[in-house]
């Protein structure tokens, strides 16, 4: 993990649980990230063994799963919170 995730990450954290007042709700980003994370470079894993992979697919990979697993759980918590 590069410095740059090591910074975005925590602040990520941070503001999701500032907007949505609730650390069990903050588990919801962390269990799709670590989900979506292992499934994607398992996949890219399996992969690598048949074709060659770019070198900048992990790091991509990295940062769209991350962008994607707050912005939908900020979406479903904040729904949530409303009904």
């Amino acid at each position: 993990m590069g410095l740059i995730d090591g910074i975005v990450i925590p602040i990520a954290f941070a503001l999701f649980l500032w907007m949505v007042e609730s650390v069990r709700l903050l588990l919801l980003p962390i269990m799709s990230m670590l989900f979506s994370l292992m499934l994607s470079f398992g996949c890219i894993t399996l992969t690598s063994y048949l074709t060659p992979v770019m070198s900048y697919l992990p790091s991509l990979l990295m940062s769209l799963i991350i962008s994607m697993s707050f912005d939908y759980s900020l979406f479903l918590s904040l729904r949530y919170r409303e009904e």
